[in-house]
């Protein structure tokens, strides 16, 4: 081994060494930028605050799109400040008030679409049941449920409480069985099928329209946002595979990034990382913090969830979030 080569590795060496030691680098995960009546699961951003977030990611980090943060990783060139901007489900906000202040800072992101949603008159799951539970002035004052291979009785509980341990009940099954079980929500509560306006998803044209001009690409969050290590290895590789195919067929080209929904460890394994493999898609993203580093595996890349802090309070975390 020549002496020139003996330096290049001890730089590499070096590079990653800093990274792994240096504060950052992090993914950041929103979900919607909007100001809903309600968000019980505290899923919004105010464009206000979204705008605030974005300034002060341009003036004291290093914003980056996702595929680059996951090559310099890989190679240990990740600036210690490096940021990356994700939003999982695809909510149209993304596109409607999300996309306008990513632009106006120049900030990439990458948006996770659950396709199942596309073009649906209904919301997802967790805001029907908000509008099922929370909403009306009145409700029955029992609830029965079956839920998996379960019997569930509620008398006279808590709107909150029984939201929090519906959404529990509910999280881990599969598309089939939900279904039904809000089929019985709507006709316990008076709710209607059709969705809220304010918690629509994008639809086809509106996923092409986010996508246009490079600054946002869209990844796969499964078909039904499903909780991935609850299926059979069946179920998984068709939630995968079927958000993966239908995103290309609106996209016109491979799907790059995913998402697991939900995010956490349990909510995933080896399984849902082999049909990636499968389906050609070669980094994906979870829900927990630790630090990113070159050993970081492209299959679990952790992300930290951003609340609706104003520009104080952001700043501050975004320190935290740095030095964690």
């Amino acid at each position: 081994m020549n002496l020139i080569t003996i330096w290049h590795k001890a730089q590499s060496g070096f590079r990653r060494l800093r990274q792994e030691l240096c504060p950052g680098p992090r993914i950041l995960l929103y979900h919607r930028v909007a100001e809903p009546p309600s968000d019980p699961q505290r899923l919004a951003v105010s464009p206000r605050h979204f705008a605030e977030h974005l300034e002060i990611l341009r003036s004291t980090a290093h914003p980056m799109s996702l595929a680059a943060f996951a090559a310099s990783m890989r190679e240990g060139t990740l600036p210690p400040r490096a940021v990356a901007i994700t939003f999982d489900d695809g909510y149209a906000d993304n596109l409607l008030a999300a996309r306008p202040l990513l632009e106006r800072f120049d900030v990439p992101a990458t948006v996770f679409v659950a396709t199942g949603q596309t073009g649906s008159e209904e919301e997802f799951w967790w805001d029907e049941l908000e509008r099922a539970v929370l909403s009306p002035a009145e409700l029955p004052e029992v609830l029965s449920l079956r839920i998996g291979a379960r019997d569930y009785g509620w008398r006279s509980t808590p709107r909150t409480r029984l939201y929090r341990e519906l959404c529990t009940a509910l999280r881990t099954l599969s598309r089939e069985a939900r279904a039904s079980v809000m089929q019985t929500m709507r006709t316990w509560s008076g709710i209607e099928a059709a969705g809220r306006t304010t918690h629509r998803t994008l639809n086809a044209p509106e996923i092409y329209r986010l996508a246009y001009g490079g600054l946002i690409d869209i990844g796969a969050h499964t078909v039904s946002h499903a909780f991935l290590s609850a299926q059979t290895p069946a179920v998984q590789h068709n939630e995968i595979d079927g958000s993966c195919r239908r995103l290309q067929a609106i996209l016109g080209r491979p799907v790059r990034s995913f998402a697991y929904p939900y995010g956490t460890p349990v909510s995933f394994s080896s399984v849902a990382i082999d049909c990636l493999r499968g389906a050609g898609v070669p980094l994906a993203c979870a829900n927990y913090f630790t630090r990113v580093g070159p050993r970081t595996d492209p299959y679990r890349l952790p992300r930290v969830l951003v609340r609706n802090l104003d520009g104080e309070d952001f700043s501050r975390h975004f320190q935290a979030f740095l030095n964690g």
